[in-house]
C-alpha cells in the first residue's frame, strides 16, 4: 500500500489553503464549503473543517476493493470512492481508500488518482458525452 493523502482539520480552511499553496506550493484540486483537495507531487492533502469532520487522518490506498477491510466504518466518498475508517492501536484515524475504474474492478490507475474524473464521475462523463455523439 501506498500513502494517498493526509487529512488535517482545520479552523479556518481558506487561510489554511492559502499557506499551503504559498509554502508547499500545493494546488487546489477539488473545494467546496468543508473541504479542499490540494495536490502536491507525491500527495494529496486533505483539508477538512474542523466542525464537520471529528478525526485528521491518513489514507492509504488499496487497489482492489477486496483489500478494503472487513472491520471500521465504511462511506462512500462524493466522488465514488470507498473508505473504510479504522484506529490504529494509539487511537490514530487510517482511512483505507479504493478508487473504482470504469469498469468498478482492480484499480490499475493508480498514475491517474490525481485526476478528478474518476470512479463513479467518469462514469458520469462517459455517459455524458453518449449524449453529446
Amino acid at each position: 500500500m501506498i500513502l494517498d493523502h493526509i487529512a488535517i482539520r482545520a479552523q479556518n480552511i481558506d487561510n489554511l489553503q492559502q499557506w499551503y499553496e504559498e509554502n508547499l506550493g500545493a494546488t487546489v484540486e477539488r473545494k467546496d464549503k468543508f473541504y479542499v483537495r490540494l495536490q502536491m507531487d507525491n500527495v494529496i492533502i486533505s483539508l477538512i473543517d474542523k466542525s464537520r469532520y471529528k478525526y485528521s487522518h491518513l489514507g492509504v490506498l488499496v487497489k482492489k476493493w477486496e483489500d478494503l477491510p472487513s472491520k471500521g466504518v465504511r462511506t462512500t466518498h462524493r466522488d465514488g470512492t470507498i473508505g473504510v475508517y479504522c484506529f490504529d492501536p494509539e487511537g490514530n484515524v487510517i482511512e483505507y481508500i479504493w478508487y473504482p475504474d470504469d469498469k468498478g474492478g482492480t484499480m490499475g490507475n493508480e498514475s491517474e488518482r490525481k485526476s478528478p474524473r474518476r470512479g463513479l464521475f467518469q462514469k458520469i462523463y462517459n455517459w455524458g458525452l453518449s449524449f453529446l455523439g
